[in-house]
């Protein structure tokens, strides 16, 4: 707090999150920052099989933070699971689990800044993203069942539409 000026702090906010309470600064400052134009250009398309594509080749690889704690978060799922409601082991429990979920959304959160960084220290004019229009998406559950009511077929059949064929 000695390091910024009363007149500079805008809003305060006190957030509460399963490893503890944070204060939350809103600060007043100016960056200058002196862009000498460089005439590239940069396009970029994001996609399932890579995070991040741009024209000049370089790729990024899906992070796999939430599969990589996957079996972690089970085992923290199922120790919650099998306490008894409201007593203390379950309270630990919960702060355990909801600190992993903390850590796995904070990775992601942080390599998504990291890769916006790299970009932007690519040193280029403008930057330009592909507009995703997917066509034709799967319908959602309660679709399904009506487009097969309609079918004359039964209601449960969405249930084995994978073993069918018809996803």
């Amino acid at each position: 707090m000695h390091y910024y000026q009363v007149d500079q702090i805008k809003r305060v906010r006190i957030v509460s999150r399963s490893d503890g309470y944070y204060i939350q600064l809103v600060i007043d400052s100016e960056r200058h920052i002196s862009i000498q134009p460089t005439g590239k250009t940069i396009g970029s398309d994001v996609g399932l099989s890579a995070f991040y594509t741009d024209s000049q080749g370089w790729k990024v690889e899906n992070p796999r933070h939430l599969r990589q704690s996957e079996k972690a978060c089970d085992r923290l799922q199922r120790l919650v699971s099998k306490r008894k409601k409201g007593s203390n082991n379950r309270k630990k429990a919960v702060g355990l689990l909801g600190r992993l979920h903390l850590k796995v959304s904070r990775q992601g959160k942080d390599f998504a800044i990291k890769t916006a960084l790299c970009v932007e220290k690519s040193k280029c004019d403008s930057f330009s993203l592909q507009k995703l229009a997917c066509r034709n998406p799967k319908p959602c559950l309660p679709i399904r069942r009506r487009i097969l009511r309609q079918r004359g077929r039964t209601a449960q059949a969405p249930q084995n539409t994978q073993k069918s064929g018809w996803t």
